[in-house]
């Protein structure tokens, strides 16, 4: 075993990512090597999250041996009266832009509806006087509705990023809603959400507090190491 480890081998459990087939890979691979020298300055990055009650509240915690069970080390599971709420926001390398509630189950009227009433002019507050932009939303049926489509077909100043199947890691906002979950008992408040309106207006504090820091510019400013690892790894997973 000791030689093992000293060439660097060691028992690990294995990393877990999305499944991808050969067919993702080389999809991945080839929109990695077409998009490796895009300007991702003006990219507006677009998803959909679902918050919830208890998020983040398994934290680490130091604990005496033997002390594991007691009430105060535990971390204790409240599934009834769990309560849910799905949201769509973007970010860009100026920081996040906005975050609303939506329906459970987004239909296409409803996208299109946030996309004219919310992503213009969000993104016409954050960046003035902006004439064109370039926008990324995944592979929905949802982003890939015949209406929505037609929206964008209408506004030829908004280039739509023909995104990579399969690849969140390549998405920022990933990281982004992963920063929000981590965050989220860092506000006071955390620990007592019980109300969809207490969730929601606690998603939204949350979300704020990373408005005039560097975190979105520093995970826009990695897309050109996410896609070399993509093309480096022949389309499949990265460390993102």
């Amino acid at each position: 075993m000791r030689s093992l480890h000293q060439v660097g081998l060691h028992h690990r459990r294995p990393a877990k990512k999305i499944d991808l087939t050969n067919e993702h890979a080389q999809r991945r691979l080839a929109f990695a090597q077409e998009n490796l020298n895009r300007d991702w300055g003006l990219v507006i990055f677009s998803d959909e999250k679902i918050f919830k009650t208890g998020m983040g509240t398994c934290q680490p915690l130091w604990r005496l041996d033997n002390t594991r069970h007691q009430p105060q080390n535990v971390s204790r599971l409240r599934h009834s009266g769990r309560i849910t709420m799905s949201m769509w926001g973007w970010m860009s390398s100026a920081g996040p832009g906005e975050l609303v509630r939506t329906s459970p189950r987004m239909t296409a009227a409803e996208y299109v509806n946030i996309l004219q009433d919310v992503l213009l002019p969000s993104v016409e507050a954050m960046y003035p006087g902006l004439h064109q932009f370039t926008f990324v939303h995944e592979n929905s049926a949802v982003h890939k509705a015949r209406m929505v489509s037609e929206w964008f077909r209408e506004r030829p100043w908004i280039e739509v990023i023909d995104w990579s199947p399969k690849s969140p890691d390549l998405n920022p906002i990933e990281n982004l809603w992963a920063a929000v979950v981590r965050e989220w008992n860092d506000v006071d408040e955390g620990h007592h959400v019980r109300t969809r309106e207490q969730l929601y207006l606690h998603a939204q504090t949350v979300w704020e507090r990373f408005r005039g820091q560097n975190t979105c510019e520093n995970l826009v400013a990695s897309m050109p190491r996410r896609l070399e690892d993509v093309i480096a790894n022949n389309g499949f997973w990265t460390k993102y």
